[in-house]
């Protein structure tokens, strides 16, 4: 009897510490843009998958790229009192004093996507240098102009960007400045530098080019999607892109492989979705053990190039 009340004290035991150790599990809001779009749908499973990794209950929402939808969402996650927030802002600005108000909840928040310099009011914020991401894409593209074209003095560039977001100028203005400081020989002549973020722009703005600049054969491009674009335009004009083209983007969209593969794209940068989601995971984990983390957490990032794309096959 004496040894059947020791056993049942053990059980209650381990269950009692199971019991407080649930209870003590931390819980994080995660919200991204929308999951419609594949980078944010591809990072919304990373946050799930690191939080399994480090015992953590991941709260995944989609924002559904709706100003209105994430701030219900953020006030959700106020209500449940979880332990962070971390979010992909559909427009920080609007959605600022409701983070603010989490903030003063005693919720940490780590803002993805927007660097100091645009949002320097969060607890932290995760992501991507831009100027290192449009410095790898235009290094690619100089390296096929040096194979193919340095005898000639001048060489034509399309610059499909996003002028709307600070974070993507400093990416394609970061690639220009790559070109020019790896170019052996010509002069890089910036001839179209316009708003292409998906493959239909990219495509109508490299045509149109084509009609005032029928010797153009380089682009970088802040997305894939616009890269794609460009091959596109080149292909319907007759143009060899794998012979004459050389043309890069970032991301590494699952749609780009293909055009890697073949050699239409000469590559793309790695965004490293994975390797996001648990700097953003660990540094709430330490935020909540007391220590001080950046305010700025930068991820590597990777050339995507058909010599190294089977490390990319998530």
């Amino acid at each position: 009897m004496k040894r059947l009340a020791i056993v049942v004290l053990a059980v209650l035991f381990v269950l009692s510490t199971t019991a407080v150790f649930a209870q003590n599990k931390l819980v994080v809001g995660t919200s991204v843009y929308s999951t419609e779009i594949e980078y944010f749908k591809i990072l919304s499973d990373a946050y799930k998958k690191s939080g399994a990794n480090h015992n953590i209950t991941v709260l995944a929402t989609d924002g559904e790229n709706s100003v209105d939808k994430q701030i219900q969402i953020i006030e959700d996650f106020v209500s449940k009192n979880v332990d962070g927030i971390i979010i992909s802002a559909v427009n920080p600005d609007a959605e600022r004093p409701a983070l603010e108000e989490a903030m003063k909840a005693g919720i940490p928040v780590i803002l993805q996507g927007q660097e100091r310099v645009e949002a320097n009011w969060t607890t932290a914020n995760v992501g991507y240098s831009e100027a290192d991401m449009g410095r790898m894409a235009g290094e690619l593209v100089a390296e096929k102009i040096n194979k193919l074209y340095s005898k000639l003095p001048v060489v034509k560039v399309a610059v499909l960007g996003f002028p709307k977001w600070p974070s993507c100028v400093r990416r394609a203005d970061a690639s220009v400045k790559a070109l020019r400081d790896n170019v052996k020989g010509p002069k890089i002549q910036v001839v179209i530098n316009q708003e292409a973020g998906t493959r239909q722009a990219g495509l109508q703005i490299i045509e149109t080019a084509l009609q005032a600049n029928p010797d153009l054969r380089c682009v970088v491009s802040i997305n894939d999607d616009g890269a794609i674009g460009a091959v596109a335009a080149f292909e319907a004009a007759g143009i060899d892109v794998v012979k004459e083209c050389a043309i890069a983007g970032c991301n590494n969209d699952r749609g780009a492989r293909p055009y890697i593969r073949a050699g239409k794209l000469l590559g793309s940068v790695d965004l490293n979705h994975q390797g996001l989601a648990d700097l953003a995971i660990e540094a709430l984990l330490n935020y909540k053990k007391g220590q001080k983390i950046p305010e700025m957490l930068y991820v590597k990032m990777n050339k995507v190039t058909a010599a190294n794309l089977n490390k990319f096959d998530w």
